[in-house]
C-alpha cells in the first residue's frame, strides 16, 4: 500500500514538473537566426539610438564569420561594443559609427570602459 502510494505520488510529481517545463519552453521566444531577424531585433531594442544601414550591414557581415551563433543578449551587447558608443561618452544623441567587431577572444585588450 505504501509502495503504491509512493509510486503514484512520484508519477504525479513527474507529470507536474514535465508540464511546467513544457510551459516554460513554449513561452520562450526563439533567438533570431537570419540576418533580417537579427537586424529587426537590434533596431527594435536600440530604437533610441541613431545608426545608418552601413553600420548594421558591417556588423552583420562580421557576425556571419563566427563559427557559432550568439545568444540574443550577447548579440545586443556585442553590437554596442562594436560601435563607438562607449568611447564617445555614451552620447545617445549622436549617430553610431561602426569601429570593429568586438570579440574578446580575438582582441582581448580592447577596453571601451577604461
Amino acid at each position: 500500500m505504501i509502495r503504491r502510494r509512493t509510486l503514484v505520488l512520484g508519477a504525479l510529481a513527474a507529470a507536474v514538473v514535465g508540464a511546467v517545463s513544457l510551459r516554460r519552453l513554449r513561452g520562450r521566444r526563439r533567438r533570431p537566426r537570419t540576418p533580417g531577424e537579427i537586424e529587426a531585433d537590434l533596431r527594435e531594442y536600440y530604437a533610441f539610438l541613431r545608426f545608418d544601414d552601413e553600420v548594421m550591414a558591417a556588423f552583420l557581415r562580421d557576425l556571419e564569420r563566427l563559427p557559432q551563433p550568439l545568444r540574443r543578449g550577447d548579440l545586443r551587447r556585442r553590437f554596442l561594443l562594436s560601435t563607438d558608443f562607449f568611447t564617445n561618452g555614451e552620447d545617445e544623441s549622436r549617430p553610431l559609427r561602426y569601429r570593429a567587431f568586438c570579440d574578446p577572444y580575438l582582441s582581448p585588450c580592447y577596453r571601451p570602459f577604461a
